[in-house]
């Protein structure tokens, strides 16, 4: 069983973190994505209504059948 509480990717326009147990077959991880720039400026339609915008998403399960959602608790807050 391995836990990592620091998740920290980065690309020009999403920002990723996350937290959880994975191992023994299952996960259980809360990654938070965030759009942090738009596209506008290379061609692309503009993100700046969800610019900041962090979106909670719980994965969970056995690796064969691993399932997502969004975790509105977590939105909400």
């Amino acid at each position: 069983m391995a836990r990592n509480d620091d998740l920290s990717m980065k690309s020009p326009f999403i920002r990723l973190g996350g937290a959880g147990d994975i191992g023994a077959d299952r996960m259980d991880y809360l990654a938070r994505a965030s759009v942090v720039a738009t596209a506008g400026g290379q061609g692309g339609k503009e993100l700046d209504h969800l610019k900041g915008l962090t979106v909670p998403v719980r994965v969970s399960g056995s690796f064969d059948r691993l399932a997502y959602g969004i975790d509105f608790g977590g939105l909400a807050a």
